[in-house]
């Protein structure tokens, strides 16, 4: 469909790398197509992943994921993220990104190009999902342990279970019984998927059972979609083994005593992160804007407060 614009996605390291392709696309298909669409809640999927968040879920706080010194930032006024902001906002206006990207809540299916956090062969799924032929993955970030997303895979029970025993088998038999695995992956036998060879390779007949996989428990049981590599697994065994951490890997910052800070500030970022991360509005008036409203809420108390438990935590 592009193939005029001659894009190498092997060469997309960077955002600036992405300038040229997009322009392409954009002259090559028209006033009505967008090469990066995108939706208010996802924004450019990734565009903080250089910083770790501390686990507070809230961006514009974190320490540089490869910083020896450990030291706590206002994210959003950095150079790198600040030269990406002007250039996301550089695309909205020149129409690379949805105009409606703010206030969009769904993505469309079979969108030409976008960000994703994945694993090897996980474009298989995409395909399936959004109904599309093909789609070229190529890895551009990672893979990092960072707290927050070790989190992010972590299954618990709740202390408050009337159920402890009966949810602790449950979880057994997710990582360890194939056919429950599958189940729970793909949805029902013969409805949603069929099995290709026994319980290892299955291959997806419906669209319809939308959970993710990646939340549900591991993927050494789990069987290979029809058209992923078949060693789909052992690639992500790699990748997880070659992963690198954050400096401040283990850290989970104590808001105990900042929950009044840290409910005002995630207030202030929520009137305006759906236009900064869309490239909606002009960073370089924005950005002042929002930090300062940020510390008014208490950011500089939050970042003290991180400061002390990190030089603590780590000493």
């Amino acid at each position: 469909m592009y193939k005029s614009t001659n894009i190498d996605i092997n060469q997309m390291k960077t955002l600036q790398d992405l300038d040229k392709p997009l322009h392409d696309m954009k002259a090559g298909e028209g006033k009505s197509f967008y090469p990066l669409p995108m939706t208010q809640g996802e924004g450019l999927n990734g565009f903080f992943n250089e910083y770790d968040d501390l686990t507070l879920g809230f961006p514009p706080i974190g320490v540089k994921a490869d910083d020896a010194s450990r030291t706590v930032v206002s994210v959003l006024e950095q150079p790198d993220i600040m030269a990406n902001l002007k250039l996301l906002h550089g695309w909205y206006q020149d129409g690379i990104i949805n105009p409606d990207a703010p206030t969009k809540t769904e993505n469309d299916k079979g969108r030409a190009f976008f960000a994703a956090q994945a694993f090897p062969g996980a474009e298989v799924s995409w395909q399936i999902n959004d109904a599309v032929e093909k789609y070229d993955m190529v890895q551009h970030y990672g893979p990092i342990y960072t707290t927050s997303t070790i989190q992010g895979s972590l299954n618990a029970i709740s202390a408050n279970s009337k159920y402890k025993q009966e949810a602790l088998k449950y979880l057994e038999l997710v990582n360890t019984d194939p056919k429950l695995r599958n189940m729970l992956a793909f949805g029902e036998l013969g409805v949603d998927y069929n099995n290709v060879d026994g319980e290892k390779v299955i291959e997806r007949t419906s669209d319809t059972w939308p959970l993710a996989a990646y939340t549900q428990g591991t993927f050494f049981n789990l069987a290979v979609t029809k058209g992923a590599p078949e060693d789909q697994w052992e690639q992500v065994k790699k990748l997880n083994d070659a992963a690198t951490s954050s400096t401040i890997l283990g850290f989970a910052l104590d808001i105990t005593d900042l929950q009044t800070e840290v409910a005002n500030c995630q207030a202030v970022w929520d009137k305006y992160k759906y236009e900064l991360i869309t490239g909606a509005s002009d960073p370089e008036k924005m950005v002042p804007k929002i930090t300062a409203e940020l510390k008014s809420a208490g950011m500089d108390t939050i970042m003290q407060a991180a400061q002390e438990q990190i030089n603590q935590y780590f000493k």
